[in-house]
């Protein structure tokens, strides 16, 4: 059984890009949202002050 195999420098790019894509689609989604919820904390105080 092993337990440690040697990695390829390929194997290694495959898996830093990996990380990278993932983390940047983390990151979008992150964005995304708290963009959408300022958005939606500004109108709903907006309309709130207007009552």
């Amino acid at each position: 059984m092993k337990k440690f195999e040697s990695l390829s420098t390929q194997k290694l790019k495959k898996i830093t890009g990996g990380a990278v894509i993932t983390g940047t689609m983390i990151a979008t989604g992150v964005g995304i949202f708290g963009g959408a919820f300022s958005i939606g904390y500004g109108v709903g105080n907006a309309l709130r002050s207007r009552n």
